[in-house]
């Protein structure tokens, strides 16, 4: 670790209890699990659990659960999100109770941020999974934590007949429907009704991106004004690794990439936090994050065996 006078930024427990600190914190927390081989999966109910959506991700989440690699030590449980384990690690030491959220796509991730968040902000291109997920959250939550999401509707627009069916397929090289008005909600729709009541609002600081049009999705959040809060907002890719979700995030900012190398091939899972260069919380920060780069990646001890 990097190591400054206690006297340097107003002492160490300055740094260590700013935002970046924490980041830079959470990181090595993460790190530290990777190295010992071990995982902390939420306990999940069965009443609790989200039924698996009918894709191909799904389908090999399960069957990797029956061949007994023990997918949880890999990516969260139908009770959380489904990021890299070590990513949910990290982030469970991020989000706080007063933060307020933004997630494109729905699923198991909306019960594990409810949990976390003040608030809830969510947009769905499927209409009867957001069904299905909106049912489990009014059953299992409490209507006071229930009534701290907003999710809307957004579907796809086909540019061809039939491109929109089942989990409607993306891609942005040969787009053959539109997820425009997905991309565009929280912007368009979420951010005025909120800066009505509150004009005050400095943005979202926590903002999940998933589901379809994630390259763009990711350009929405860190291109318009006010969606991701200027102060140390956080920001999560899944599925980073994909040609098709390419970002290109202020090299400003701090930045951590969690993967999986034996499951999912090779699924990613990338955080960031704003930051600028001028706040010396996050050059210490960004400095410690360096030295865990390469700790961060995932990789089944009993894979490895079986290719000795």
């Amino acid at each position: 670790m990097v190591t400054t006078a206690d006297g340097a930024m107003g002492g160490a427990d300055s740094y260590r209890n700013s935002r970046p600190g924490r980041f830079a914190s959470a990181a090595h927390i993460a790190c530290t699990y990777r190295r010992a081989r071990v995982f902390a999966p939420l306990l999940c109910p069965v009443a609790q659990m989200l039924p698996s959506p009918s894709n191909k991700t799904a389908l090999a989440y399960e069957s990797a659960a029956r061949s007994g690699l023990g997918s949880p030590e890999f990516v969260g449980t139908r009770c959380e999100p489904w990021l890299v384990r070590h990513a949910l690690t990290a982030l469970d030491h991020l989000i706080e109770p007063h933060h307020r959220g933004l997630e494109w796509s729905t699923g198991s991730s909306t019960l594990w941020n409810l949990l976390r968040l003040h608030d809830l902000h969510s947009v769905e291109h499927d209409g009867p999974w957001l069904a299905a997920v909106r049912a489990k959250v009014a059953m299992v939550l409490p209507h006071v934590m229930a009534a701290r999401w907003t999710s809307r509707h957004v579907p796809c627009v086909e540019r061809k007949l039939g491109s929109c069916n089942g989990m409607g397929v993306h891609n942005p090289y040969r787009p053959t429907n539109s997820y425009t008005e997905y991309e565009r909600t929280p912007a368009r729709v979420f951010l005025p009704a909120i800066r009505a009541a509150q004009p005050d609002f400095p943005g979202f600081d926590y903002v999940v991106v998933d589901g379809r049009s994630r390259a763009k999705c990711v350009r929405e959040a860190t291109d318009t004004p006010g969606l991701l809060n200027p102060a140390h907002g956080i920001l999560v890719l899944d599925n980073a690794n994909s040609p098709f979700h390419s970002t290109n995030v202020s090299s400003e900012w701090l930045h951590a990439s969690f993967q999986n190398l034996d499951f999912d091939r090779g699924a990613r899972t990338d955080v960031w936090m704003v930051c600028t260069r001028s706040d010396e919380h996050c050059t210490r920060a960004r400095a410690e994050l360096l030295q865990l780069r390469g700790c961060l990646t995932e990789r089944s001890e009993r894979v490895f065996q079986k290719r000795l």
